[in-house]
């Protein structure tokens, strides 16, 4: 097969299987368009599992977010264009389209978003050209009226760059990770709207490591 690229992958657990997958996607232009499939594999299986066509498309993003047994990325409504959230059950296999925040919507086409799973929601984040950011909360999972603006990482010019928020501590502290740069990983205060730089000795180069949450941001 020509022509095809790989452009976001994802690894999570559903409590209903007791499984742990890896999903990727596979792209490939055809002459109706972009074609997107999904091939996963499951821990503990012999072989790649999943090929099945993807019913909207999905942006270009390094990671899914894994909430409620799916996994979760930014993609496009075919029909309409439209920024929306692709969720990929890891039980059924199926697609659904997991509602956006209507305050939001004017300003979803913009590539500095990201989805991400903290303090037990699943959330949006909207860099604002890099110069604050807001988090979205999803409060009850999959119901619409439920999106709240939770959070403002600000002042955020320490920040400039692609980052990550990864855990929300007890004391409202968020844990993020900026990416690609060395010592990477800052602590933002709610209350007190501080950064502070988190320094962790003899870490190895930035290139051969990455911040992972393990941490059950449910509890």
């Amino acid at each position: 097969m020509t022509n095809e690229s790989r452009l976001a992958f994802g690894f999570g657990f559903h409590p209903g299987t007791n499984e742990y997958k890896v999903v990727r996607t596979v792209e490939q232009e055809q002459p109706t368009g972009l074609e997107q499939r999904i091939e996963g594999f499951t821990l503990g299986k012999p072989m790649w599992m999943i090929n099945r066509k993807n019913p909207f498309l999905l942006r270009v993003q390094p990671y899914a977010a894994s909430f409620n047994g799916a996994l979760h990325w930014l993609g496009q409504d075919k029909q309409n264009g439209s920024t929306i959230i692709v969720s990929f059950d890891l039980e059924s296999e199926n697609f659904q389209q997991i509602p956006t925040p209507d305050n939001c919507k004017s300003r979803l086409d913009r590539k500095d978003w990201r989805v991400v799973v903290l303090g037990g929601c699943l959330c949006m984040v909207d860099y604002n050209d890099h110069k604050r950011a807001d988090i979205w909360s999803m409060k009850i999972y999959g119901v619409k009226e439920s999106w709240i603006k939770e959070y403002t990482v600000m002042p955020f010019e320490r920040l400039i760059g692609p980052s990550r928020p990864l855990f929300v501590l007890p004391n409202r502290n968020i844990l993020i990770e900026l990416q690609y740069l060395p010592e990477s990983l800052y602590a933002y205060s709610v209350d007190l709207m501080t950064t502070y730089k988190i320094r962790i000795r003899d870490l190895p180069p930035r290139h051969s490591c990455r911040v992972v949450s393990v941490v059950d941001d449910t509890l």
